[in-house]
């Protein structure tokens, strides 16, 4: 690993090389401190070059650890993504052209005011028929405007609150 970096230093600035080197040096003491553990260290980088640097670095550590411990990372990364998951509330909304305004969506709101203070993105958008279909949305705690397909000149509307 030494190697590459050496053969890269030609092609950084003083400033990215002292980086490089604390880098190197919390990453030992990190291996040292916690007797094999993973421990990311993260540093404030701001130049290109010393991320494709930090990134070949990274890919070189994740290649020489065993299949164990790699498969522990992989549960830990699994269960962190299951918890972010699982702190959001699913909601389907339904979508027609040719009924209210043809669209739906999702705003969260002021709870004392009720205006809109931005608009909520959906997590994927299917499409069951040419001019139909749904949107799912993830939305996490708070108060929303839900709005969605309802009868041939209007859109359905509810305020609902999201609590954990």
């Amino acid at each position: 690993m030494k190697a590459i970096l050496m053969d890269s230093y030609d092609i950084l600035e003083e400033r990215e090389i002292e980086n490089l080197i604390q880098l190197e040096e919390l990453n030992r003491q990190a291996k040292e401190a916690t007797d094999g553990n993973l421990h990311w260290v993260v540093n404030q980088a701001s130049r290109g070059q010393y991320r494709r640097e930090r990134r070949e670095m990274s890919m070189l550590d994740l290649k020489e650890l065993s299949r164990e411990e790699l498969i522990a990372l992989k549960e830990q990364i699994e269960a962190l993504l299951a918890q972010t998951q699982e702190n959001k509330l699913q909601v389907e909304l339904e979508y027609n052209r040719y009924k209210g305004t043809g669209k739906c969506w999702a705003a969260r709101v002021d709870p004392d005011t009720r205006k809109i203070l931005g608009f909520v993105d959906a997590e994927s958008v299917v499409a069951t028929d040419r001019n139909k279909g749904y949107k799912v949305f993830l939305l996490p705690d708070g108060h929303y405007l839900l709005c969605e397909t309802g009868s041939k000149s209007q859109d359905s509307r509810n305020y609902v609150q999201v609590e954990a």
